[in-house]
């Protein structure tokens, strides 16, 4: 590579770099997120931009989130993972119905657990009204399944009527408690 090209790609390089720490896309940390007389929180990283993100955990080693997330109103919360280091988040759930309460397999983070609608059907349920107050959804076809970090291997743990979500793994990662 000749010398004016190695001049062009840092100049490139540097262009970057300034162009994300100027647009806000720098990863680190800061304080603009932190109301006034906030005495609890310091060092924020806002981690999602868009849509409807809820319900995140750390897996044990710190390094991913698991999450439920949906862009826009007409659409169904979905399971994802996301990288921290990098922000990428990919969806692991199958995508038809709804779910929620995810979370790792402890201590090994090999396997996720989660509640869903998809066997009972594909479709969004209806929305509940809101116009009371916030509703949790308890929607009757969720059933807990476990699924390997990308999503594959997914595995039907509950089958009855009802509600069954919120689970968890043991921290022996032999056992899940959840509400039925």
């Amino acid at each position: 590579m000749s010398l004016q090209m190695k001049y062009r790609t840092a100049l490139w390089l540097l262009f970057f770099q300034l162009h994300n720490y100027v647009c806000g896309s720098n990863p680190q940390y800061s304080n603009h997120l932190i109301q006034e007389g906030e005495e609890h929180f310091k060092n924020l990283r806002q981690l999602t931009f868009s849509g409807e993100n809820a319900e995140a955990y750390f897996s044990s080693d710190g390094k991913n989130l698991i999450f439920q997330a949906h862009d826009g109103d007409g659409l169904c919360d979905q399971i994802y993972i996301m990288d921290i280091a990098t922000g990428s988040a990919e969806m692991v759930s199958t995508g038809n119905g709804v779910t929620t309460c995810s979370y790792f397999q402890y201590p090994d983070n090999d396997e996720i657990i989660y509640a869903s609608t998809h066997l009972a059907d594909s479709n969004c349920p209806p929305k509940p009204d809101y116009s009371m107050g916030y509703i949790w959804k308890l929607y009757e076809g969720y059933d807990i399944f476990k699924a390997s970090m990308d999503g594959s291997n997914l595995q039907r743990l509950t089958d009855t009527p009802g509600y069954d979500a919120e689970a968890t793994f043991s921290f022996d990662g032999q056992r899940i408690i959840y509400t039925s």
